[in-house]
Protein backbone atom coordinates (compact mmCIF):
# COMPACT_ATOMS: atom_id res chain seq x y z
CA UNK A 1 0.00 0.00 0.00
CA UNK A 2 0.89 3.52 -0.94
CA UNK A 3 0.42 6.14 2.46
CA UNK A 4 2.35 8.84 1.10
CA UNK A 5 4.22 10.12 -2.09
CA UNK A 6 6.71 12.99 -2.77
CA UNK A 7 5.05 16.17 -4.83
CA UNK A 8 7.08 15.09 -7.58
CA UNK A 9 7.39 11.54 -7.34
CA UNK A 10 10.60 11.42 -6.73
CA UNK A 11 9.87 8.98 -3.44
CA UNK A 12 6.85 6.80 -1.96
CA UNK A 13 6.49 5.86 1.50
CA UNK A 14 4.87 2.65 1.23
CA UNK A 15 3.76 -0.50 3.82
CA UNK A 16 1.95 -4.00 3.59
CA UNK A 17 -1.63 -4.95 3.81
CA UNK A 18 -1.07 -5.41 8.14
CA UNK A 19 1.28 -2.17 8.17
CA UNK A 20 3.50 -4.06 9.77
CA UNK A 21 6.97 -3.11 7.98
CA UNK A 22 7.10 -0.12 5.64
CA UNK A 23 9.68 1.10 3.06
CA UNK A 24 10.66 3.81 1.38
CA UNK A 25 10.70 3.69 -2.84
CA UNK A 26 13.35 6.51 -4.46
CA UNK A 27 13.85 7.19 -7.44
CA UNK A 28 17.49 8.32 -7.06
CA UNK A 29 19.93 6.01 -4.27
CA UNK A 30 20.12 8.91 -2.31
CA UNK A 31 17.47 11.18 -0.94
CA UNK A 32 18.62 14.60 0.40
CA UNK A 33 18.34 15.58 3.96
CA UNK A 34 15.00 17.94 2.48
CA UNK A 35 13.29 14.49 1.24
CA UNK A 36 13.98 12.90 4.32
CA UNK A 37 12.08 15.22 6.90
CA UNK A 38 9.44 14.60 4.02
CA UNK A 39 9.20 11.16 4.38
CA UNK A 40 9.63 11.53 8.02
CA UNK A 41 6.73 13.58 8.33
CA UNK A 42 4.80 12.08 6.03
CA UNK A 43 5.17 8.78 8.47
CA UNK A 44 4.74 10.79 11.39
CA UNK A 45 1.38 11.96 10.32
CA UNK A 46 0.42 8.57 9.08
CA UNK A 47 1.30 7.32 12.46
CA UNK A 48 -1.60 9.61 14.07
CA UNK A 49 -3.90 7.94 11.58
CA UNK A 50 -2.89 4.26 12.77
CA UNK A 51 -0.72 3.68 9.42
CA UNK A 52 2.45 3.23 10.94
CA UNK A 53 2.24 0.93 14.24
CA UNK A 54 3.88 1.96 17.45
CA UNK A 55 7.05 0.99 17.36
CA UNK A 56 7.92 1.06 14.05
CA UNK A 57 11.60 2.89 13.84
CA UNK A 58 12.66 4.21 10.63
CA UNK A 59 16.41 2.28 9.69
CA UNK A 60 18.47 3.95 6.48
CA UNK A 61 19.27 1.32 3.74
CA UNK A 62 21.81 2.03 1.38
CA UNK A 63 21.91 -0.84 -1.65
CA UNK A 64 25.28 -0.80 -3.39
CA UNK A 65 25.62 -1.41 -6.85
Amino acid sequence: MIVALGRDYSWALVTDPARTSGFVLSRTPVLSSTQWKSVRGAGCRRSAGGTRPPGMTGVARHRSR
